[in-house]
């Protein structure tokens, strides 16, 4: 199915338009419980390299590349049930579940590609999105990439409910703005 809807979506896309490519029942909002203490690594790429970058990070994320860098914290071991045993599967190993998507965005003449993950206090996981992403970009199109991380946070429109008296005290909400 992944297969079916890759090869069927344009990656020419007007400006200012995303493509979100994220975990079922994960949204790509800061507020979404899987994203409110994550990060993103955020990855500014020239307009004639970004649909095969694109591909190369969605290949990371469908092949659990990415997943499989992530140094396992407290966050990261969810129980749940498999099928077919009905044994937890955290009896069996950690559930590392930590990538939660990624997004395609036209940006005048680049391209954002950005991949979200959940715990943005794991530094060394972090570390790690980036080298296992990197690892897999041509030389050539290293030297043209911008890459910068950012916890969600810290984005200027990330509010915390209560201090401007909204809602209760302690929660925390996020704004995104989609254009």
């Amino acid at each position: 199915m992944f297969w079916q809807v890759f090869n069927n979506t344009p990656l020419d896309l007007p400006q200012k338009s995303s493509i979100h490519f994220f975990k079922r029942g994960v949204k790509p909002l800061w507020e979404d419980p899987r994203n409110l203490h994550g990060g993103a690594w955020t990855f500014r790429i020239p307009s004639s390299y970004a649909p095969a970058f694109f591909r190369e990070v969605l290949m990371l994320l469908i092949g659990e590349q990415l997943q499989d860098a992530i140094t396992p914290s407290a966050a990261s071991t969810t129980p749940t049930l498999s099928y077919a045993s009905r044994t937890p599967i955290s009896a069996i190993r950690p559930l590392n579940d930590d990538i939660c998507g990624a997004t395609y965005s036209s940006r005048f003449n680049t391209y954002l590609v950005q991949i979200w993950h959940r715990d943005a206090s794991n530094a060394r996981s972090v570390h790690a999105i980036y080298e296992r992403v990197m690892g897999v970009v041509p030389g050539d199109v290293v030297e043209r990439v911008k890459v910068y991380y950012k916890k969600h946070h810290e984005h200027k429109d990330f509010k915390r409910v209560g201090s401007e008296g909204e809602g209760s005290a302690g929660g925390v909400v996020g704004m995104t703005r989609m254009m």
